[in-house]
C-alpha cells in the first residue's frame, strides 16, 4: 500500500475510479459453484459469480486486476483491489492515458461505479490518504472530531479544563495541522531517526530534497509490552531500529540508510564478543541493509523537530553511563519562582502588594502605593503587571503566579472574555509581558492563602500622602555590613520623609509600622547575604 501511495503522489492530473460490486464481476469455476450452495424456502441455490465473504476473494480480485493491467501498472495506473487511479505527470497527457485504461476496461467488461468516479482532478482520496501533486496528506475527515470539539458548557467542565488549556490547545493545533509526507526520490540516501523511551518507541524516515531540506516520508511509533519494558536503554534503541526495519523494509532495501540516534545500535550488536538469542537474530538481519550511523548532535530540519516534539525525553528517566557513545543527551529541569500579588483600592488611593519566593524558599516582599484612584479590578491588573515587570528584570524565566482575583486569573487564562473597555488595555499589556517567559502558570487561590500580599497592599494605601500637605525631605546615609565583618561598604545616599511629619499625619502606632516596612524593603532590595544596620535617632531612619 505504501508503494502505491508514494507512486501516486507528484502527478498533475488524476482520475479515481471504483469498481461496481467488483467481486461479483469474477465468475466462479464450474467445479466450485456447488461449494457455494445455500438453502432458501424456495429451494437450493448456488453462486455463479464470486460472492463477498470468501477468504480468498480479495486476493483473487487483486490477481485478476494485475493480469488485466499488467503492462500499465505503476506507469499509467495504480490498482488496489477495486480502487483504480489513473495518473499523468502532465495534464496534457491525461486524456490519452485515460483512454487506454477505459479501452482495457471495456475489453474485459469491467464495470465502474459512476457515483464514485472523479476524472481529471488534481487531488483525491486513495487508500485513506489525500494524494496530490505536492505530496501526501492525512484525510481531514479523520480529524473532524478534533475540529468540532465542543467548548465547556458549565462551571464544572470549566474547572476541569483550568490549568490544562494551554496543553489542550497544543494538541489541537498539532492534530489540525497534519504533516505532509513526500515520496522517496531515487539516488539519494534516506535518513532514519529513532528514539526509545521507558514505555514507547518512535521512528521517522526522511530524505533531503533538492533544496537540502529534510522532508518526512514515514512516521512510526508503538508502546512497549511485556519483557520489552525491562530492556536496557541501548537494547530499547536496538528494538526501535528493528521495529523500523520491519515496517519500512520496502524502503530500506533499495536505499542507503543514514541512522541518526543518541547511541549506535549497530555497533552495539556487532561488537559483542558473544551474541545469542534476539541479538543473534538482529545481527543476521542487519547484514541485509546498508546502514551508516550518524551521531545526533543538533536538530536539523522541521521533520526532526516534529519528531523530537512527539517523543520527548522524560525528565524522570535515569540516564545510564553504559552507552557505547560518549555523548549523552540529558535534560535539566529548573525549579520555578512563585509570585503572589494583590491590590487594594481606597477612596484616598490604591496600593499593590507583591511577594516573590525563590526556588531556595527566600521570600522577597514588595509594596507600591499608586497615586491614582481606580477600581478593584484595575488595581489587581496593575499589581499583576508590576509583578511581571519585576520578574522580567530579575531574569526569571519560569514562574508560578497566584492571586485571589478570580476574574483577573480567568481572563488572563482565556477562561473569561474581557468585556469592560477599561480593562482591555491592561489585559493586552499583561499578555505581552507573559510572552517574555518560557513557562508561566496562573492559579486562583482563596484570600486566606494570600495574606502576605494582601497585607502589603493595604500597607501601601496607608503610605499615600496628600499632595496638599507640605513634607520636609532631606538626605541621610546608610551603611551596609557584609558577612565579613572586617569590610564595610557604603550603600549610598537615599531620600526619606521626616519622621516627625509622618507621625503627625498617621500617628505614633502607624509610624512604627511604616519604619518596619521600609526596613524590610531595604533589606530585600540589597543582596540577601548582606545585613542592614540602622539607627533611629532624632526622628530619622
Amino acid at each position: 500500500m505504501e508503494i502505491m501511495i508514494d507512486a501516486t503522489a507528484g502527478h498533475e492530473a488524476l482520475s479515481f475510479m471504483d469498481g461496481s460490486s467488483g467481486y461479483n464481476q469474477i465468475r466462479m469455476a464450474l467445479d466450485d459453484e456447488e461449494k457455494t450452495a445455500f438453502r432458501t424456502p424456495k429451494g437450493i441455490y448456488c453462486y455463479k459469480v464470486m460472492p463477498f465473504g470468501l477468504k480468498n476473494a480479495g486476493a483473487t480480485y487483486q490477481r485478476a486486476m494485475q493480469r488485466i493491467f499488467d503492462d500499465m501498472l505503476h506507469k499509467h495506473i495504480e490498482c488496489y483491489v477495486d480502487d483504480l487511479v489513473v495518473k499523468s505527470k502532465k495534464k496534457c497527457d491525461h486524456l490519452k492515458d485515460l483512454q487506454l485504461v477505459l479501452d482495457r476496461l471495456r475489453k474485459y467488461q469491467l464495470r465502474m461505479n459512476h457515483l464514485k468516479c472523479a476524472f481529471g482532478v488534481t487531488s483525491g482520496k486513495f487508500l485513506g490518504f489525500i494524494v496530490r501533486h505536492r505530496g501526501i496528506e492525512v484525510d481531514h475527515s479523520k480529524i473532524d472530531a478534533i475540529q468540532k470539539m465542543p467548548s465547556p458548557t458549565n462551571l464544572h467542565e470549566l474547572r476541569r479544563l483550568q490549568g490544562r488549556l494551554a496543553y489542550i490547545r497544543s494538541i489541537k493545533k498539532y492534530l489540525l495541522n497534519p504533516p505532509v509526507l513526500t515520496a522517496p526520490v531515487a539516488g539519494k540516501p534516506l535518513i532514519l531517526y529513532i528514539a526509545a523511551q521507558e514505555t514507547s518507541l518512535g521512528a521517522l524516515l526522511a530524505q533531503e530534497n533538492d533544496k537540502d531540506k529534510e522532508c518526512a516520508l514515514y512516521y512510526l511509533s508503538r508502546t512497549l509490552t511485556g519483557a520489552e519494558l525491562i530492556y536496557s536503554p541501548i537494547e530499547k534503541m536496538c528494538l526501535a531500529l528493528f521495529f523500523a526495519i520491519d515496517k519500512l523494509r520496502h524502503y530500506m532495501q533499495a536505499f542507503t540508510i543514514h541512522l541518526v540516534a543518541k547511541a549506535d545500535p549497530v555497533k552495539y550488536i556487532l561488537s559483542r564478543p558473544v551474541i545469542s538469542g534476539r541479538l543473534a537474530k538482529w545481527a543476521i538481519i542487519l547484514q541485509q541493509y546498508d546502514i551508516v550511523y550518524i551521531p545526533q548532535k543538533a536538530v536539523k530540519g522541521q521533520a526532526l523537530a516534529d519528531f523530537l516534539a512527539d517523543h520527548p525525553v522524560p525528565s524522570n528517566w535515569k540516564l545510564c553511563d553504559d552507552l557505547p557513545d560518549e555523548e549523552v543527551l540529558f535534560v535539566e529541569s529548573m525549579e520555578p519562582w512563585i509570585m503572589f500579588f494583590d491590590g487594594a483600592a481606597r477612596r484616598s488611593g490604591a496600593g499593590v502588594g507583591i511577594v516573590f519566593i525563590s526556588p531556595k524558599k527566600h521570600m522577597l516582599p514588595y509594596s507600591f502605593p499608586l497615586g491614582e484612584l481606580c477600581s478593584n479590578n484595575v488595581v489587581e491588573y496593575q499589581a499583576f503587571i508590576i509583578g511581571l515587570q519585576m520578574a522580567s528584570e530579575f531574569g526569571i524565566k519560569c514562574i508560578e503566579i497566584f492571586g485571589d482575583s478570580k476574574l483577573i486569573i480567568n481572563q488572563l487564562s482565556y477562561q473569561y472574555e474581557v468585556k469592560h473597555q477599561d480593562l482591555k488595555p491592561y489585559f493586552s499589556y499583561a499578555r505581552r509581558l507573559m510572552d517574555r517567559f518560557d513557562s508561566i502558570i496562573l492559579e486562583h487561590i482563596p484570600r486566606s492563602e494570600n495574606k502576605k500580599a494582601d497585607a502589603l497592599a493595604n500597607l501601601a494605601t496607608a503610605l499615600i500622602v496628600s499632595k496638599d500637605i507640605p513634607i520636609n525631605i532631606f538626605l541621610c546615609q546608610k551603611w551596609i555590613v557584609p558577612s565579613i565583618e572586617s569590610q564595610y561598604e557604603e550603600a549610598g545616599v537615599i531620600s526619606v520623609y521626616a519622621i516627625d511629619e509622618i507621625r503627625r499625619l498617621f500617628g505614633a502606632w502607624k509610624t512604627s509600622q511604616i519604619i518596619d516596612f521600609l526596613s524590610q524593603i531595604i533589606v530585600f532590595k540589597i543582596h540577601p547575604l548582606m545585613q542592614v544596620y540602622e539607627s533611629r535617632k532624632g526622628g530619622i531612619c
